[in-house]
């Protein structure tokens, strides 16, 4: 009982990014409707120079090849909601989603294909570092790895240890190389790899958080310092590889979904239209003020994602984009 307790309370808190969507209206059928229409809810976001993908609910993906004046929506052949999406270049990327969903394309997004999994958890998050190794993480503990770009997915699910070590949601994956990499999640969770995903240490945080929902780290080339995001406004910081994880002053109380560090700058987004800035590297974190003439969603951001240049892009619910080409001095939606 307390296990299904814990498990309500935990999937409570991400219900804002997962079912909103089924109680929303019905959508007009394909030729009458705009591209994005209100009840969308965009999970994730990906882009590469300037194409864009977003995706979200019943298996909807969006595709933009113009740094996003104008989309389209892409054939996923699942009605899965997706969660995570992830591309290496223009071609190759994969997204994954409910019931063990994982599609990829080789194209750009012209054709996806579904990839098959024996595990039928929710997946909630997946990266990959090339076109080979990557890696998805979801509910119940689970670890799926592929070395040969989705051919064959292996499960490495924890499945030993006591019960709460086998049944706590992964949230978020990110390596930096083939070998090195971080998971975190429900319960404190950050966990730590060395060899690709083969086994795993527990890396401790200076104050633990009952639920962490995304981890980023700079690149291969400076693999020591990264992020977590978490629960009432938590934000952790490490410079050396999490080895020790610290804990920086945050402006707000509200859940943080996603985060991206490039240079000086980078952002956070989160629950309630939540939107944080930092101009020294991440060290601190301030709100965003918005400009003048423009105005952000109260919904949930869920994705913050930028191209090498001062392109980006913010996706949450309720057909949610918002776009800067300015480096994040401004943002604004796509023309109708």
């Amino acid at each position: 009982m307390n296990r299904l307790l814990r498990k309500s309370a935990y999937l409570g808190l991400i219900v804002i990014i997962v079912f909103l969507s089924v109680s929303c209206s019905k959508e007009k059928p394909p030729e009458e409707m705009e591209v994005f229409i209100y009840p969308d809810m965009h999970y994730d976001v990906a882009i590469v120079g300037s194409n864009i993908w977003i995706v979200g609910y019943r298996g909807r993906l969006f595709h933009s090849g113009d740094g996003g004046k104008s989309w389209t929506r892409q054939e996923t052949k699942t009605e899965e909601a997706l969660f995570s999406i992830c591309f290496v270049d223009s071609s190759n990327g994969w997204a994954v989603g409910d019931h063990g969903t994982i599609i990829h394309t080789s194209n750009g997004g012209k054709t996806w294909e579904i990839q098959e999994c024996k595990n039928k958890n929710i997946l909630r998050s997946v990266h990959f570092v090339g076109k080979n190794h990557g890696w998805a993480v979801g509910t119940w503990s689970t670890i799926l790895i592929t070395k040969d770009g989705g051919e064959r997915w292996e499960d490495h699910s924890i499945k030993v240890g006591t019960e709460e070590e086998r049944d706590k949601i992964f949230t978020s994956v990110f390596f930096t190389s083939p070998l090195r990499g971080w998971i975190v999640g429900e319960l404190n969770t950050i966990l730590h790899t060395k060899d690709g995903g083969k086994t795993w240490i527990r890396q401790m945080a200076e104050m633990g958080g009952k639920y962490f929902s995304k981890v980023f780290f700079l690149n291969e080339k400076n693999d020591k310092e990264g992020w977590i995001l978490g629960i009432d406004g938590q934000i952790l910081h490490t410079i050396n590889g999490g080895s020790t994880w610290s804990v920086l002053e945050s402006p707000t109380k509200e859940l943080l979904l996603d985060i991206i560090v490039q240079g000086d700058r980078g952002y956070i987004v989160g629950n309630r239209g939540i939107m944080l800035v930092t101009n020294d590297r991440g060290k601190t974190w301030r709100r965003f003020q918005v400009a003048e003439g423009s105005s952000f969603s109260n919904w949930w951001l869920g994705a913050v994602a930028f191209n090498n240049n001062d392109h980006g892009v913010i996706v949450g619910g309720h057909a949610t984009v918002l776009l800067t080409y300015d480096g994040g001095k401004t943002w604004h939606s796509p023309k109708k």
